[in-house]
């Protein structure tokens, strides 16, 4: 049984969760800061844990702020993202999703396309008593670092392992030797620090499907855009 391994943001769904929370409740300099933030993690340009303690300390985010996404995760998925899945999972691929969101947006998003909560890996804050975001547990690896999370459950994917991510946060279980192939998605973030990396480039879920079927039947040469 294969192993195919999504990001969320950007990947399987069509926008960056946290992000959008954020600026929903930001003021228009504000917003600017927290989208450049965002993309200088994405780049590598600055680490996992600083963007997002960066990020959050710019807003009051507070539980019920997630409850949108939650609810209507599948409103958020990218064009053919779920009828990939269900295929993946009709062909015995096991899936998970290792993202740099809440963790409670990623296992909604994976309840709406039938993937287990325990593959279902995301960040995890700390709340006070009404709801208000309160700290990030540093101690927490997935907190740090999705390469980190990763690497603690990697013994149980079945080969090959391919990630699907649209950043360098992604990359990293490439990088790590978590994964056996990355591809890169560019439908809704291009970025050219990930492409320099010499990745095969899906630009939506037809490409992506279509690389995945060779490295799935035993095809390894894929092409890079």
């Amino acid at each position: 049984m294969p192993t195919v391994i999504f990001d969320l943001d950007s990947t399987l769904f069509a926008c960056e969760t946290l992000e959008k929370i954020l600026m929903e409740k930001a003021d228009a300099k504000t917003q600017v800061e927290i989208k450049t933030i965002t993309e200088q993690g994405m780049a590598g340009e600055i680490n996992f844990l600083e963007s997002l303690k960066k990020r959050l300390a710019l807003v009051n985010l507070e539980q019920a702020d997630l409850m949108t996404l939650i609810q209507h995760s599948e409103a958020y998925f990218s064009t053919g993202m779920q009828e990939l899945i269900e295929e993946l999972q009709i062909e015995k691929v096991a899936v998970w999703i290792v993202s740099g969101t809440l963790r409670d947006i990623v296992i909604a998003a994976g309840k709406a396309v039938k993937i287990p909560k325990e593959r279902c890996l995301g960040i995890e804050l700390q709340w006070d008593q009404g709801g208000h975001y309160k700290s990030i547990d540093e101690s927490l690896p997935i907190n740090r670092s999705k390469w980190e999370e990763a690497q603690n459950v990697a013994s149980t994917w079945s080969h090959p392992a391919i990630a699907i991510g649209d950043g360098m946060t992604d990359y990293a279980l490439s990088e790590h030797g978590l994964v056996d192939y990355f591809i890169a998605y560019t439908e809704h973030k291009r970025r050219q620090q990930l492409l320099d990396k010499g990745v095969p480039e899906a630009n939506n879920v037809q490409e992506l499907k279509q690389l995945l079927g060779k490295l799935l039947h035993g095809k390894t040469e894929l092409p890079v855009k």
